[in-house]
């Protein structure tokens, strides 16, 4: 963008304010995006931290496509809105029904019957 007078220069908008401190982005809401260790266990750097959640999608869709096996989420706080690989869950029913069967087992060991 060419220079432009100084009373005609866009003043910075809130959807374009960042930072690449962590806390800050917390204390100021922002969307982080984050790499992790390849374990998953800790942030290994964050690549993004601004109000503009579209940025951020860009950010992480970059991330992916230039290393797709890269593990990268993009968080508000503590709330994860996507992350890649994707999450990997049971559906519930499942759920329940090894868990009575867990009992099931578990009563049959102690000599009771169902």
């Amino acid at each position: 963008m060419p220079r432009l007078p100084p009373k005609y220069e866009p003043k910075n908008s809130q959807s374009e304010e960042e930072t690449n401190n962590p806390q800050i982005a917390d204390h100021c809401n922002f969307y982080k995006v984050e790499k992790w260790m390849k374990d998953g266990s800790k942030v290994d750097r964050m690549l993004y931290a601004g109000r503009n959640l579209d940025k951020a999608r860009e950010v992480f869709a970059e991330a992916i496509y230039h290393r797709p096996r890269i593990r990268v989420t993009i968080r508000q706080r503590t709330q994860v809105l996507e992350q890649w690989p994707k999450a990997q869950l049971r559906p519930r029913a499942s759920c329940e029904a090894a868990a009575v069967a867990q009992d099931e087992a578990e009563g049959a060991t102690l000599g009771f019957s169902a």
